[in-house]
């Protein structure tokens, strides 16, 4: 057990780590190996996009997805088209946050979502440009 003030953040840090130490250890004995589908939506109007994932995404993934996007204004959105936990970042990993440790993606998977993503707008964007409306 590990001792010391309720607000105490080294306990707390020390605390999370262990949580997520038990999960990955849980996660391991699951056997959950191999790629995944992850429903990824993407809804228009004019210059805006809402673009909407499963995952409780690090702000930094949205900012990148948005700075790569073709339009003016995108929303990216998680919590949608059901939940898939965490999906940490590259600082998440190398500084063993509590996320990165129960996440069900390994390191590495943000830069694949990023890039879906982004094609995924790209994708939605000329599609749309083709479309005839009467």
């Amino acid at each position: 057990m590990l001792s010391g003030a309720e607000n105490d953040p080294a306990l707390r840090i020390a605390r999370t780590r262990y949580e997520g130490t038990l999960m990955l250890t849980t996660l391991a004995a699951a056997g959950l190996h191999g790629d995944a589908e992850v429903p990824i939506t993407v809804v228009s109007l004019g210059d805006i996009a809402w673009l909407h994932t499963p995952f409780e995404l690090f702000a930094s993934i949205g900012l990148r997805i948005r700075a790569a996007s073709p339009f003016a204004h995108t929303r990216v959105i998680g919590y949608t088209d059901g939940y898939l936990g965490y999906l940490p970042d590259h600082d998440a990993y190398r500084d063993g946050l509590y996320e990165s440790y129960i996440a069900l993606v390994e390191q590495g998977a943000a830069d694949v979502v990023v890039d879906r993503c982004v094609e995924l707008l790209h994708a939605h964007r000329d599609r749309r440009a083709v479309v005839k409306t009467v």
